[in-house]
């Protein structure tokens, strides 16, 4: 099992689209929330059942998605549905596994489900994720940029020795079909250039790419988090993509 996840808002639902046009699958043993949205208009791409495990732990250690608990407390809920991880890892019979939560419980799927064997991370500049945290749910940006820190400090603080490929979502638009078919190699998916553009070719749009933000508007970042961001991007290739992470 691949788990797809990153910080809402961070291309997941993207990048997830794009593996699941290349072949890797979903699987059918549970059902999926794959409606489209005006946020997410080609589908969520995620898996009800991992989302209902992930959002009741959040929810039995005192918080959710955007109300985060204490790492420990987390650990502690997480306990209490081991035998619930341990029989979706049984049941389930695809490739990819995608939720952004999975960031705030990926300690837990890895010690309680042991066909988690890598991870991909979708990462985009924090100022773009606030921004877009904002419209759509109303956060404001400096409680969406400290979701955005948290997020991803406890992935890859839990993350340690699992393979991770980090995926730049910023820098995908500008060169598409090289970045991702070095991120399927790096899965291991074999197949032909003309082949992977015919596949991906309509799916990935620009436009879909909601409060797009560069680089020119990092110093307007605490220094936690930038540096959390520029520590994470330098773990991909000279071209943002597809890199095994060495920050865990």
């Amino acid at each position: 099992m691949i788990v797809v996840t990153g910080m809402h808002r961070s291309g997941t639902s993207c990048v997830t689209g794009l593996l699941v046009k290349c072949g890797l699958s979903l699987g059918t043993s549970h059902p999926l929330l794959n409606v489209p949205s005006r946020e997410n208009p080609k589908g969520h791409f995620e898996n009800r059942g991992a989302i209902l495990l992930n959002d009741t732990i959040l929810q039995h250690a005192g918080g959710s998605w955007c109300i985060l608990p204490p790492r420990e407390a987390v650990e502690r809920a997480g306990q209490r549905f081991a035998e619930h991880f341990q029989r979706f890892g049984e049941t389930f019979n695809g490739d990819v596994l995608k939720d952004p939560r999975i960031c705030l419980t990926v300690g837990l799927w890895r010690k309680h489900c042991p066909n988690v064997k890598a991870a991909v991370l979708c990462l985009r500049n924090p100022i773009a994720v606030a921004g877009s945290l904002k419209r759509r749910n109303g956060i404001p940006a400096e409680i969406g940029l400290r979701m955005w820190y948290e997020y991803n400090l406890r992935f890859i603080t839990a993350a340690k020795n699992l393979p991770v490929f980090v995926v730049d979502y910023d820098n995908m638009g500008r060169n598409l079909q090289f970045e991702f078919s070095s991120l399927l190699s790096e899965l291991g998916v074999e197949l032909e250039s003309g082949e992977m553009q015919r596949r991906i070719g309509d799916f990935y749009s620009g436009g879909l790419n909601h409060g797009a933000s560069d680089e020119k508007h990092l110093e307007l970042l605490p220094p936690d988090i930038r540096n959390l961001y520029e520590i994470i991007l330098s773990q991909t290739y000279t071209q943002r993509f597809g890199h095994k992470t060495a920050v865990a």
